[in-house]
């Protein structure tokens, strides 16, 4: 890579981030590195590119013109150097991969690891972002592939790698584990089917959560003892869960917390094929958020499996009735338009026994 391919691959990142500290981390630069780069780019322009204040930097008009120019060429060159080496065979090169956060937290370190040992000539960059950022940085050419939640857009090919199921959570405290609670004393079990929760609160069909957990078998949650009820002619309480979950109907009965649009696609989704119309009590930026709420008993959310994980949060969690799920996978251009980079990725990951 020569000078000039340099400062625009540095250019790009500063325009991405807009602080330069933060751009000379992500392409393992100095900062005083990335500020030369960026003051030759401006000599040659014979003007400025970025405003500099305490906060970081930002484009100038100037600066804007030149982005999608110095990206179109940046792609190009990208897609040269994966050809090139294409035509002798070889593996190589950057692979530029977009992904979200709860998956990025849990696969992509295990991926990038066994990926890069298989094929030590290639480097990944990693960017993080929303699904709709993902499938357009593949379309307009900045990602080489991304994983998502299927696809919205036509022109990208969808490889589907794994289905997340779609939980409902709720605080020890609230309503709906009380009536899980109700449901688990009158059938002497789980209250949930066969499989039952097992400790975490998760349905037989989903992945242990290290941080969570079901009520207890004693009518004790957090402190609060369960008011008595009395058996319907099912064995069960009046108002104890239905074995199969939580009825998806039922979502309409309670006040919900959720993402801001762009990251709650999956669960306006279910929403949406239900034609259920949520009482929406709070929309935060970020899950944590979300699920911090929810464990102080201000309403419920619906979230996948994989994202709850990583909870630092008492929580219950409780499949749905019937089961919702995502369908995680790899997205790219149409595959016969990839590079061999690209097709050995794509291979990698759908082989991956750590899926099923």
């Amino acid at each position: 890579m020569n000078n000039s391919q340099i400062r625009y691959e540095i250019f790009l990142k500063v325009a991405e981030l807009e602080n330069i500290t933060l751009a000379a981390e992500a392409l393992s630069y100095t900062q005083s590195g990335v500020s030369h780069a960026i003051a030759a780019m401006e000599r040659e322009a014979g003007c400025t590119l970025f405003h500099r204040s305490k906060a970081g930097v930002s484009l100038t008009e100037n600066g804007k013109k030149l982005l999608p120019l110095v990206q179109e060429l940046v792609n190009k060159q990208h897609s040269l150097d994966q050809a090139m080496d294409a035509l002798s065979s070889r593996v190589a090169g950057t692979l530029r991969v977009g992904s979200f956060t709860s998956f990025t937290a849990i696969w992509m370190a295990k991926i990038i690891r066994e990926f890069t040992g298989q094929f030590p000539e290639v480097k990944i960059e990693l960017i993080n972002g929303t699904y709709r950022d993902i499938e357009e940085g593949i379309t307009a050419g900045r990602l080489d592939c991304g994983f998502l939640s299927s696809v919205e857009n036509d022109p990208l090919d969808f490889t589907p790698l794994f289905d997340d199921p779609m939980l409902v959570i709720a605080s020890p405290e609230h309503e709906i584990a009380q009536r899980l609670e109700l449901g688990e004393d009158a059938l002497g079990g789980d209250g949930l089917g066969g499989d039952g929760l097992g400790g975490n609160g998760l349905g037989g069909a989903a992945l242990p959560l290290s941080r969570m957990r079901r009520t207890a078998s004693s009518k004790s949650l957090g402190g609060a003892t369960l008011p008595p009820k009395s058996l319907g002619g099912n064995g069960l309480a009046e108002d104890a869960l239905p074995s199969n979950g939580l009825p998806l109907k039922e979502l309409r009965r309670y006040p919900l917390i959720s993402q801001f649009q762009g990251s709650d696609h999956d669960v306006q989704q279910i929403f949406k094929k239900a034609r259920i119309r949520p009482k929406m009590k709070y929309v935060l930026d970020d899950d944590i958020s979300v699920m911090g709420l929810v464990s102080q008993n201000e309403g419920i959310a619906l979230m996948p499996e994989m994202m709850l994980r990583t909870a630092g949060f008492d929580l219950v969690a409780i499949p749905l009735d019937p089961p919702q799920h995502r369908t995680i996978g790899l997205a790219t251009l149409p595959i016969k338009e990839t590079t061999l980079l690209v097709r050995t990725f794509v291979a990698f990951c759908r082989g991956l026994k750590e899926w099923s």
